[in-house]
């Protein structure tokens, strides 16, 4: 009997066409399995109509209280867009559902179950396909409005400004365009709270050892201190057995309402130069 190998020849070479298309051949498969879970990410799965109602269910109970219930923003941005700014594709977007962003208001969802997940992620991308608010204002008139409520006494803007209240430099992506408008018009309706339950933009009154009163927005505190700034931007630290009273008043608001200061298309201008601060 005649091996395989007995009947090949040792000086068989493959032709230079031959080498060529195994060359293509292996260039392909390469490209495959280099880019291959890249292209699995980016294609949205088809969901169903009810996989979609439980997504729009469990999304209303766990994350309407910030996003609102139609996904439109509130005091956490929209998300009705195309793309996310921070989850451009589903792998991430399930990730952000599930563990959160850090140092902002979302929170991690640890009492969603991996499917659960999936159907909320699933909604979320069903709302980019939806045609977003208009925003009815002009942000360059909106500039001029800023300027005018000398809003930045209080705020930092592009590097502009004082620190004693939120920095706004990307309040856009941050905060919906409704949400926007009652803090301009409304600001005593919303004391922000963050994930740990601190309640932000407090104002608080410190009566110091010596009879003198300071208020201001508290920084921070803990059991045995508090820091606080105050309407001059001037910052302070107290130890809290070394004063003689601390008053925290939530319905006290440091930012002043601009309702029947401005007309409603200023109001709607200045809303609308704020909402595009970062929302690109």
């Amino acid at each position: 009997m005649v091996s395989y190998r007995a009947r090949v020849s040792p000086h068989f070479y493959p032709s230079k066409r031959v080498l060529y298309a195994m060359r293509r051949h292996l260039t392909f498969l390469l490209l495959v399995a280099s880019f291959g879970p890249l292209y699995a990410f980016s294609i949205e799965p088809e969901s169903s109509a009810a996989e979609l109602r439980e997504g729009a269910r469990l999304f209303s109970v766990h994350c309407g209280r910030c996003h609102g219930m139609e996904g439109k923003g509130g005091t956490g941005p929209s998300l009705v867009s195309p793309r996310l700014r921070r989850a451009p594709n589903l792998e991430r977007l399930q990730y952000v559902i599930r563990n959160g962003i850090p140092w902002t208001g979302m929170p991690r969802n640890w009492m969603l179950m991996e499917k659960e997940v999936s159907l909320v992620a699933a909604f979320v991308l069903s709302l980019g396909r939806q045609s977003a608010d208009a925003i009815k204002g002009d942000p360059e008139q909106g500039r001029s409005v800023y300027q005018r409520a000398q809003c930045s006494n209080c705020h930092i803007l592009d590097g502009e400004g004082e620190g004693i209240g939120p920095q706004l430099s990307s309040v856009g992506a941050l905060r919906g365009v409704e949400h926007l408008r009652q803090i301009i018009l409304h600001p005593e309706s919303h004391t922000p709270i963050d994930p740990d339950g601190f309640r932000l933009n407090l104002a608080v009154r410190v009566v110091t050892a010596s009879g003198e009163e300071i208020v201001g927005r508290r920084v921070n505190e803990d059991s045995f201190t508090i820091q606080l700034r105050d309407q001059q931007n001037r910052y302070y630290s107290f130890r809290k057995t070394e004063v003689q009273a601390i008053w925290r008043e939530p319905e006290t608001r440091l930012m002043p309402s601009f309702e029947g200061v401005f007309s409603d298309k200023e109001i709607e201008d200045l809303v609308a130069y704020l909402a595009s601060r970062g929302a690109e």
